[in-house]
């Protein structure tokens, strides 16, 4: 029996370092290889290994690629690893433009043997780190070993590799893109911890130094995964620490805090990913319990979990500012540019940089607003479609005639896949029109129908009326033997048309688990007979539909799913484990369908420049921050929380200051005027430590931003001058 290298290790680091010395003179060779592709002579251990690296592709790896190259609009790439001499230096690559018809073959080459085997171990470990684990996995089992091992070792390569500019087409970006993602929508969303957190460091890995080439790719990590996981009640509190520990490393580099920005809220098509970070960062941070007046051991333990999650959170918000003022005194260094502000304000203006022409806050602003209407069009349609259409319409989004609506179903995915499914099957005159239009932007030509019919149900999702399914599958029926004119195995389009009809029932009948009787394949073909005019269709090619359709369902690409919700107050421990691990199974469910769409499309990924984006960020954010260092600072006694939150108030402040943004400057200034006690409605009795620290803070402000602060400075020195008169009651002075 084959065996992996991975598999053969049984001890762990700490316990044998010869061990250790092996894998890590492995990591070093990879790495190495793929930053200067030279080898030392001495790590040529990997040849004695069992690891088949150069293992061919397995049916389901082929079935991806012909899924994933139907559907792509643009130039995409697929790698096959063929069985080969030990001496060759080229990998096939499928360039694909569209349809199946117009794959071409073409040859990758290496650029040294070493860069091919770097690029076959990596596949390797991708390969290892996705093996399944059974549901009662022991700690020190062999397979969970193999997995964290394989996770680890994934992990020190891109931790060594320095993350260089690579091109688009290099073998590594490859890998990372075909292999690697893909593996990390199994290992992201484990419910063994380990795993889980040695998935999420490999992703903190790829967003700082490979964003450029995963743009679709993080949207998946960032969308389906980590803000499912922050957003869900049943995530338990390890997963939940992890991700708030892995947004804290992300956070740390203000270049890709601003990258993802510009990538995801300024594009029409992406998630507001940015803003939905900080929203369900400051929705933790302002979270806080009635506390129990005698707690049981169970309860403080929630307690304090609670409390070590809010002061996680704030700091990621510290951080978030943080790293905006960070950025736009990076801007400093370079090339030096005026901000004008209105005659009136007589300031002198702010020296800034930026590198190319200024850009246009204009024109980001409006993206931002038409962003806004559209997914409101959007949730319009979900409830209701023909309003949520005529809205859309009015904004001048799409036209009235059928073909606007059926290509703007073709191009929108962030449509619900079920209404769009209802729509096209209705009756009414209109509603076919729209589906008749939306079928013909198909071209089905040269497919087999099960593969015609997997292209098709890829957009929207079947009604469950047989009405509206007959109506669909009697054009998609008429349309494939428009395409395929050549084909004479149907006597006509009816003969399609019945048998799509039977695929659908076939796909429900083998792969829905309420069905326990399954069809079998003799049945199926039985259940055929005389559909092709009066005669049959051949035993042999309704053999292979039924093998197709058993092997691999017809799936609709996941759209916005709503999962089920658990009663946590009533759930069992069992239960809500047992709910736990269900949602994750959902959530890896639709972020590896997504992800294995997103291997084959490339979108192009925008480097951050220019400071305006810094300003429109804070006025995005600025009042989730200031909700939940407010409430921080009222609610807790903690230090550790007030601190932070006087930390967040102060950076707050400095970036409002620096855009001259004065009704963000005006309100966190004030709030935090409040908090000294100082005002005319305080009572000094209540003076504690952070009401003292607030006071410093304020005149802080005013020391070092007090060119910026403008009527701010009346608060100011109402402070200082309250601050003096309760020193002068104090010392009798008065």
């Amino acid at each position: 029996m084959e065996r992996n290298v991975v598999d053969t290790v049984t001890i762990p680091f700490d316990e044998n370092s010869v061990v250790k010395d092996v894998l890590d003179s492995v990591v070093y060779q990879v790495s190495t290889s793929l930053d200067s592709c030279q080898y030392e002579n001495g790590e040529q251990d990997l040849k004695s290994t069992n690891i088949d690296f150069n293992e061919p592709l397995s049916p389901n790896e082929q079935n991806i690629i012909l899924n994933g190259s139907i559907h792509s609009s643009s130039p995409s790439y697929y790698y096959g690893i063929n069985g080969s001499s030990e001496n060759t230096t080229e990998i096939n690559v499928t360039t694909n433009g569209g349809t199946p018809r117009q794959l071409q073959q073409q040859k990758l080459e290496f650029n040294s043997i070493e860069e091919k085997d770097a690029f076959l171990i990596f596949r390797a470990l991708c390969k290892l780190s996705m093996k399944h684990l059974p549901d009662e996995q022991d700690p020190r089992s062999h397979e969970l070993r193999s997995k964290i091992l394989s996770l680890e070792m994934i992990l020190l390569v891109m931790e060594h590799i320095n993350g260089q500019p690579l091109p688009d087409h290099h073998s590594f970006v490859y890998a990372i893109r075909h292999f690697l993602c893909v593996a990390l929508t199994q290992n992201a969303v484990s419910p063994t911890i380990t795993v889980f957190e040695k998935a999420l460091s490999i992703i903190v890995q790829l967003i700082n130094k490979w964003k450029s080439h995963l743009k679709k790719q993080l949207e998946v990590f960032f969308k389906e995964i980590l803000l499912s996981i922050l957003e869900s009640p049943s995530s338990s509190f390890e997963h939940k620490w992890a991700v708030l520990n892995a947004l804290s490393k992300i956070f740390d580099d203000s270049q890709s805090v601003v990258d993802i920005y510009v990538n995801y809220d300024c594009h029409m098509t992406s998630a507001n990913i940015f803003e939905e970070l900080i929203s369900h960062l400051a929705k933790i941070a302002s979270s806080y319990s009635s506390d129990p007046s005698s707690p049981t051991h169970g309860q403080q333990i929630a307690k304090d979990r609670e409390k070590r999650m809010r002061e996680l959170a704030l700091k990621c918000l510290v951080k978030a500012l943080k790293c905006l003022v960070a950025w736009y005194e990076d801007m400093e260094i370079g090339k030096e540019v005026s901000i004008q502000y209105p005659a009136e304000e007589q300031q002198q203006p702010l020296q800034l940089s930026t590198e190319g022409s200024a850009v246009d806050v204009n024109q980001i602003v409006q993206v931002k607003q038409q962003k806004s209407l559209i997914e409101s069009g959007i949730d319009l349609f979900a409830k209701k479609p023909a309003q949520g259409l005529a809205f859309l319409h009015s904004k001048g989004f799409i036209g009235t005639e059928p073909e606007d609506i059926a290509a703007f179903f073709h191009a929108e995915e962030r449509l619900d896949k079920s209404v769009i499914g209802d729509y096209l099957g209705d009756g009414d005159s209109f509603n076919q029109k729209v589906m008749y239009s939306y079928v013909d932007t198909f071209d089905f030509s040269g497919v087999n129908i099960v593969q015609a019919l997997r292209t098709l149900l890829n957009k929207f999702r079947l009604p469950g009326e047989a009405q509206k399914i007959d109506r669909i599958m009697e054009k998609f029926a008429s349309r494939y033997c428009e395409c395929n004119p050549q084909l004479k195995i149907f006597a006509s389009a009816d003969t399609a048309y019945v048998l799509s009809y039977s695929i659908i029932m076939l796909t429900t009948d083998l792969h829905n688990p309420q069905v326990k009787r399954k069809m079998l394949k003799e049945e199926y073909i039985r259940m055929n007979r005389g559909i092709n005019g009066q005669d049959d269709l051949p035993d042999e090619f309704l053999s292979k539909i039924y093998d197709d359709i058993a092997a691999n369902e017809i799936k609709t690409k996941p759209g916005n799913l709503k999962r089920p919700k658990l009663n946590s107050e009533t759930a069992t421990i069992r239960q809500r484990k047992m709910f736990q691990n269900l949602e994750l199974e959902s959530i890896s469910q639709v972020a590896h369908s997504l992800m294995e769409a997103a291997t084959f499309t490339h979108v192009e990924f925008t480097t951050a420049k220019h400071f305006e984006q810094v300003q429109l960020m804070f006025e995005l954010i600025w009042s989730f921050c200031l909700a939940a260092f407010s409430i921080g600072l009222q609610s807790s006694e903690d230090p550790a929380i007030w601190r932070c939150c006087l930390q967040g108030f102060s950076e707050g402040v400095r970036v409002a200051c620096l855009f001259r943004l004065t009704v963000q400057r005006e309100a966190f200034v004030q709030a935090l005027t409040k908090f000294t006690l100082l005002t005319a409605n305080s009572s000094l009795s209540e003076m504690r430590p952070k009401n003292v620290e607030t006071i410093k803070l304020l005149i802080q402000i005013g020391v070092e931003n007090g060119n910026y602060l403008e009527q701010c400075w009346y608060d100011v020195l109402k402070c200082i001058s309250q601050l003096e008169l309760v020193q002068s009651i104090s010392t009798g002075n008065h």
